[in-house]
């Protein structure tokens, strides 16, 4: 950046500048009104003087009229007073004379049929009636016109070998002659030679005006420069991060009241600097709580995880055990076919179908207890799922508190951002670290919503879990309702079967009544079955969903940790700031 003129020079500059200006208007104002004066004035002389050498001309008649002289000595001497003595060219020497002077004011004189009777200039006795100046008739129309005596006329004259003039005039008749006397000047003679004196006059004034208001200046703009430097120091110190610097200033002017509310600024500023030190350090130790939850949920999930495992292995055997009894279901009705058609082998076959009753027996009995370990596995699977749920809800608690502090931090970021925007230029510098808090709040925000996302994710594959694990436990109850009527089937068919070795003419009875048990053990033992395979699938799908939920809290764990970063990258940039 170019070093400019300081403020101290500029104000003085600017007060010349001013000032200049204002003294030349006046100057000009002046010299157009000094100007009117003095034709008014030179307009006032020449009346007089003119009265006065008509005064002469009284005199000089007097002594005509006394016998004491000629008319024509007296004229002549009129002349010589007034315009001096005549030289050889024609023309009078006004040097000699204390009337005339110059251009400045002469005196001259017309007869009333234009012929010039009395002028500095070569032209006495000359008839100058058709004499035209710029195609103007002046001498008929004014200098020798007895109607215009008696006042002031300006009319135009220009001498042999000189430009055109306008001149100011007095003109008066004086009848004992016949002559038609003026007395004036040029115009701008009158004036220039009066203006000169008071262009210097008014040149020094001007010249001792400037000098003391540049004084005046200098001293005020010594002031106003130590006032705005005192408060350039402090914002510039608050650009670096320093917000302990405050401007005193006592005057209670503009520059007073602009220090306080820079004070008050800066404590705004410290204020919101330590409400977001505080908030980053809330957010870290939420952000570690959040991960050591999320790791803990982590943990329970694959604990459950590995318990649906065992609990599908379990399942995985109990069909079997079903596929046992079933095959064994079969060989029954098959016997109880070959009683009707060989009552001969009908004792062995009985035997046969008591051992294999007893085999249906057991196996019942295993599939009960496989049953109940299912139901407890299944009921403890519930307990473990509403335990998750429990801390998906804590775990979207933390959230909220999260995205709380973030929209508070983000307002924060927002007004600080706002502070710096009316510190003007200086506060730039604050106003990026504003921004940049303000981003850190939104990344923030946008990290606890992800998460918030995720949870909901879970809770919903939770409930599904819970449904699912609620439905199999009440398939398993009704399995064992069937597989204890299975086991009362099998009791009554080895009581048949006891009865056949003692009552042999029974057996045809027994045989027909064991046919259709036989048939509802079988469709008994395949609705076991079935139980048992929708057991099996619900499961796969609850261990499907856990570690559906194992990926999400693992994504949880690293939304904490990036959250956890984030919140110290704030803190660091908060920790940039002198409060």
């Amino acid at each position: 950046m170019k070093k400019g003129i300081s403020l101290k020079y500029q104000l003085m500059l600017f007060i010349f500048v001013i000032l200049a200006t204002v003294l030349t208007v006046m100057f000009l104002i002046a010299y157009d009104s000094a100007k009117d004066e003095i034709i008014d004035l030179g307009e006032e002389m020449f009346t007089n003087v003119n009265k006065d050498v008509i005064g002469t001309a009284d005199l000089l008649n007097e002594r005509v009229e006394a016998g004491d002289m000629t008319l024509e000595e007296a004229q002549e001497t009129f002349r010589t007073y007034v315009n001096g003595p005549k030289m050889p060219d024609g023309s009078r020497d006004i040097t000699q004379t204390k009337m005339s002077q110059n251009d400045y004011m002469f005196f001259w004189a017309f007869q009333e049929d234009g012929v010039m009777t009395m002028h500095p200039a070569p032209t006495e006795g000359q008839n100058l009636w058709d004499y035209q100046v710029d195609g103007k008739y002046t001498v008929r129309d004014t200098w020798a016109n007895r109607e215009k005596t008696g006042g002031i006329y300006r009319e135009i004259w220009q001498n042999e070998g000189e430009p055109i003039y306008t001149y100011i005039s007095h003109l008066e008749y004086y009848e004992p002659w016949g002559w038609i006397i003026g007395a004036g000047g040029r115009e701008e003679v009158l004036y220039e030679r009066r203006m000169d004196g008071l262009q210097r006059e008014f040149l020094i004034t001007a010249i001792l005006s400037l000098i003391g208001a540049l004084a005046a200046s200098y001293f005020f703009a010594g002031l106003i420069s130590k006032k705005i430097n005192k408060l350039r120091f402090a914002i510039e110190k608050a650009s670096e991060g320093d917000l302990t610097q405050s401007v005193q200033i006592d005057f209670k002017d503009e520059f007073g009241h602009l220090a306080d509310n820079y004070n008050s600024m800066t404590d705004n500023l410290r204020q919101i600097v330590r409400q977001v030190s505080d908030a980053s350090q809330q957010v870290a130790a939420t952000s570690e709580q959040l991960t050591a939850n999320a790791e803990l949920t982590s943990k329970s999930s694959e604990q459950i995880a590995e318990t649906l495992d065992s609990v599908a292995a379990g399942t995985e055997k109990q069909l079997q055990s079903i596929e046992d009894t079933v095959q064994a279901a079969e060989g029954v009705a098959r016997g109880g076919g070959q009683i009707e058609e060989n009552m001969e082998k009908a004792s062995t076959l009985a035997v046969q179908t008591s051992q294999k009753a007893a085999e249906g027996d057991e196996s019942l009995k295993k599939a009960v207890h496989q049953m109940n370990s299912i139901n407890k596995t299944v009921g403890g699977l519930a307990d473990a799922v509403k335990v998750l749920g429990e801390n998906s809800k804590e775990i979207g608690q933390i959230v909220q508190v999260i995205t709380d502090i973030s929209e508070q931090t983000n307002l924060l970021a927002l007004n600080a951002a706002i502070e710096a925007a009316r510190a003007g230029e200086s506060g730039k510098g604050f106003a990026v670290v504003a921004d940049e808090v303000r981003k850190l709040a939104e990344q923030s925000a946008k990290s606890a919503e992800q998460i918030k996302q995720l949870i909901n994710v879970i809770q919903a594959e939770t409930n599904k879990t819970i449904n699912s694990t609620q439905h199999a436990t009440a398939e398993v109850s009704e399995g064992i309702q069937v597989v204890g009527q299975a086991g009362e089937s099998f009791q009554h068919i080895q009581e048949s079967i006891g009865e056949v070795s003692v009552q042999f003419e029974q057996v045809l009875a027994a045989v027909k009544k064991v046919s259709p048990e036989t048939e509802k053990m079988v469709h008994s033992i395949s609705l076991v079955s079935e139980i048992a395979e929708g057991t099996a699938a619900s499961t796969q799908t609850v261990s499907a969903s856990t570690e559906d939920q194992v990926a999400s809290m693992q994504e949880i764990t690293a939304s904490a940790a990036a959250l956890s970063k984030m919140s110290e990258e704030l803190h660091n940039l908060v920790g940039k700031f002198k409060i």
